[in-house]
């Protein structure tokens, strides 16, 4: 792994700055933001939003950060089958976490179609780079 840290660390810093950034886009209340706090049914928008922001912003970018690595050593160790396996994992697991809060399948859609979007973005970075 360090190996892979060493030769795409340029990769995983844009990768995980761009995707945060994505974020800021893709839960902006013009594309969406809205439709998604609308389906937290099991907050109070925006005081449950408001005061968890600081540690959801520092979490997201350590999750941004550990999706930049997988994706790229999956995809320099395993090729594009390791991607896959990573995406479907991904899509899985969270279906399973919305399914388990009593989420639907409009916050999951939107939340796993971000997830995706990180690891397409990882995946151009490390291939434009290289």
């Amino acid at each position: 792994m360090s190996f892979i840290l060493a030769v795409h660390y340029q990769a995983i810093l844009i990768a995980t700055l761009v995707s945060f950034a994505a974020g800021w886009g893709w839960y902006h209340q013009a594309l969406f933001g809205a439709r998604w706090a609308q389906e937290q049914s099991h907050r109070t928008m925006p005081d449950d939003f408001q005061r968890g922001m600081k540690t959801a912003m520092i979490a997201g970018f350590f999750e941004n950060l550990l999706s930049a690595i997988l994706t790229i050593a999956l995809f320099v160790i395993l090729h594009i089958g390791g991607v896959i396996c990573f995406a479907l994992f991904l899509l899985a697991s969270s279906f399973a976490g919305t399914a388990f809060k009593v989420g639907t399948v409009r916050l999951w859609a939107i939340d796993a179609g971000y997830m995706m979007l990180r690891i397409a973005i990882a995946l151009a970075t490390v291939l434009i780079i290289s």
